[in-house]
Formats: C-alpha cells, sequence, structure tokens
C-alpha cells in the first residue's frame, strides 16, 4: 500500500512483506542498548571483567538521540526509551528522535529506508500519533535524498495508517 508525503513515497506494509534491501533500517532502541528484535545468547567476545568495566563505565544516551552503525544497510537506532521510567517512551523522545532521524538520513544521502512505527515495537505508543509526530517531522526536515519510506507495521493496522497519512496531508 503506497502513498506520497512531502515528496517522498511512503509503502505501509507488514514486516513479512518486505522482499527488498534498503539503503538502511532503522531501530527503536533504549538509553542502554539493550532492547533488540530478537533477542539471541551470544558468547561474549571480551573477558568478563573487561565487560563489567565497560558496563560500569558507559554513560547512558539521551532519549531522542540517534545512533548510526555503519555496514550495509546502514542501522540507525533512535533512542527512544528509557527504560528508567514509566512509560519507557514518549511523544517528546519519538519527535526528537525523528528529527534527528531525518537530518542523518540527509547527511548520510539515504536512498531508501525501512522503519517501524516507532513506539510500537518494544512499546504500546499510539501509533496515530506516531504519524502525527513523523508528517511534522517532514514538516521540519525535509528529506534531500530520500526517495521512499517504507513503513513496517502489522498487517491489521495498514490500512488506517494510510487513511492517516492521506488525513494529514
Amino acid at each position: 500500500m503506497e502513498t506520497h508525503l512531502q515528496g517522498v513515497s511512503i509503502t505501509v506494509s507488514p514486516p513479512d512483506s518486505i522482499s527488498r534491501s534498503f539503503d538502511a533500517i532503522v531501530e527503536e532502541q533504549d538509553t542502554a542498548l539493550v532492547l533488540d528484535i530478537e533477542p539471541v545468547i551470544r558468547q561474549p567476545e571480551e573477558n568478563y571483567s573487561a565487560l563489567v568495566d565497560e558496563m560500569i563505565e558507559q554513560q547512558p544516551l539521551i532519549p531522542g538521540d540517534v545512533i548510526v552503525r555503519t555496514g550495509r544497510p546502514l542501522r540507525f537506532l533512535a533512542v527512544i526509551h528509557d527504560l528508567d521510567q514509566d512509560p519507557s517512551c514518549n511523544a517528546g523522545s519519538i519527535a526528537v528522535a525523528l528529527e534527528n532521524l531525518l537530518r542523518k538520513l540527509t547527511e548520510y544521502r539515504v536512498h531508501s529506508v525501512a522503519m517501524p512505527l516507532l513506539g510500537t515495537v518494544h512499546g504500546r505508543f499510539d501509533d496515530e500519533i506516531f504519524m502525527t509526530l513523523l508528517y511534522n517531522a517532514m514538516l521540519n526536515e525535509p528529506l534531500q535524498y530520500t526517495e521512499h519510506l517504507w513503513l513496517i507495521t502489522a498487517a491489521e493496522n495498514c490500512e488506517r495508517i494510510l487513511r492517516h497519512i492521506h488525513k494529514g496531508r
């Protein structure tokens, strides 16, 4: 299901119907970078005491930060959760993260990007409020290079999200 917003082609689809590669993928993350979509237990490469020292010295990130991980595709970690807070994310941190994300997409000249509706992967943030925040961010930080944005959501939400995009224009 495709539409356009601010000159960007937007496709809304469930995760299992994505069949192409992207320049970048956005993931929602927390201030300590511990959240993962599919938890995998890995053997650490460093020794235990070095890991503990690193964890003690690590400074938490700030909600709204966007961390870029190089590779193919680029990974943009949108820090929207603070696990010390309840709820762990809010509209303010998502709005700041979206504006920072759009700046980074321009900085890295990203042409195609896939992202979930932030706040809905590891939380129960309202997806229509997310769409309003995305629309506002795109007004404030127009995308210069991004031609296509895939929004990933559950299949039952796709039609409603598309209606919200059309309503917001």
